[in-house]
């Protein structure tokens, strides 16, 4: 598992608690630009694979996730 948090290297700041990985199935991601929402489905050390609301999975690599993504 903690290969996986240092792979991903998306991170986000939980009060005094430090850096703490959240990337997990379910979880849903935004599209920065188009505004297109997804759901993570698998978390692998070199990214994520995911699935949008009408059923298009696809693999998004990490510095992609890190560059074009946010939690929703």
């Amino acid at each position: 598992m903690r290969e996986v948090v240092d792979e991903l290297d998306s991170f986000i700041k939980l009060g005094a608690s430090g850096d703490v990985n959240i990337l997990s199935p379910g979880l849903k991601i935004r599209d920065r630009d188009a505004g297109l929402l997804y759901t993570i489905e698998l978390v692998r050390p070199d990214g994520c694979q995911v699935v949008s609301a009408v059923g298009v999975e696809f693999f998004i690599k990490n510095d992609e996730l890190r560059d074009r993504y946010i939690l929703d």
